[in-house]
């Protein structure tokens, strides 16, 4: 999965757990909470049981709460 704005360290929750990891220079230019909430809509997709078949889970998209 590619985001514009985060790098491979944005999807661990290094961002928010230490202010030092934005100022590295391995992090994405995305707010570290919004790279938080982007992770989990699509964790919660993927792991959600969908009532509808598999076209709704992760593989349709992480739902309305991601653009």
């Amino acid at each position: 999965m590619q985001v514009p704005g985060m790098f491979h360290q944005d999807f661990s929750d290094a961002l928010l757990l230490s202010p030092i990891s934005s100022r590295s220079g391995l992090t994405g230019s995305l707010d570290p909470q919004r790279a938080h909430q982007i992770v989990t809509a699509y964790a919660l997709a993927f792991f959600r049981p969908a009532p509808e078949g598999p076209a709704g889970g992760a593989a349709g998209g992480a739902g309305g709460g991601v653009p």
